[in-house]
C-alpha cells in the first residue's frame, strides 16, 4: 500500500516592502487602535467587539502577509485578558472583574498594535531618497542611476543649518 505524503508547510516568502504599503499599513493599524479605544466604554458583551475580534487578524494579514509571524500569531485574537474568578462570589463581582479583565486588555492590546505599527515606521527607516532623481531605494547607500549619495526620507534641503 503506497502512502500519501502529507505535503509540508510553506515558509513564509520574505515580503518586499514598499512606502506605499508602509504608510498603508501604519494608517490601518492606527485606525484600528482607534476603534479599540473607542470599544472601552462600551459594552464588553457588544457586537462590535466580536467583529473587531474578527477584523484585526485579516487587517495584520493584509499588511503583513499570508503565513507571516505577524499574522500567525494574531490568529486567535482577543480583547478580554485571562482571568480566574471565584464561583461563590456574587455575580455582580464576577461581572465586575470581567469588565476590569475587558479594559485591561484594551489597554495591553492597543499596546501590541502600537508595537506593529513601530515595527513598520522602523522598516520605513531603512528607505532612503536621491535628491537628484527623487527615487527611493531599500538598504542602499548610493543611487542606482547617478551615483548621488542617499539620504534620509526625512530630509529636506530647504531647513535651516549650522555653519
Amino acid at each position: 500500500m503506497v502512502r500519501r505524503r502529507t505535503p509540508e508547510p510553506q515558509a513564509p516568502i520574505k515580503k518586499e516592502w514598499t512606502l506605499a504599503e508602509i504608510e498603508r499599513g501604519v494608517q490601518k493599524l492606527t485606525k484600528r487602535i482607534a476603534e479599540l479605544n473607542e470599544l472601552m466604554t462600551g459594552d464588553r458583551n457588544a457586537p462590535a467587539v466580536a467583529v473587531f475580534e474578527a477584523e484585526l487578524p485579516n487587517t495584520i494579514e493584509d499588511i503583513f502577509g499570508v503565513g507571516s509571524r505577524e499574522a500567525t500569531s494574531y490568529e486567535r485574537f482577543r480583547i478580554a485578558s485571562p482571568m480566574v474568578w471565584n464561583s461563590n462570589d456574587p455575580d455582580y463581582v464576577i461581572d465586575a472583574q470581567f469588565d476590569d479583565a475587558f479594559r485591561r486588555g484594551v489597554k495591553e492590546k492597543a499596546a501590541l498594535i502600537q508595537g506593529l505599527i513601530d515595527r513598520l515606521k522602523e522598516i520605513r527607516e531603512d528607505f532612503r531618497k536621491c535628491t537628484k532623481c527623487d527615487f527611493t531605494f531599500r538598504n542602499l547607500d548610493y543611487c542606482t542611476n547617478c551615483g548621488v549619495p542617499l539620504v534620509s526620507l526625512d530630509y529636506d534641503p530647504d531647513s535651516p543649518t549650522l555653519r
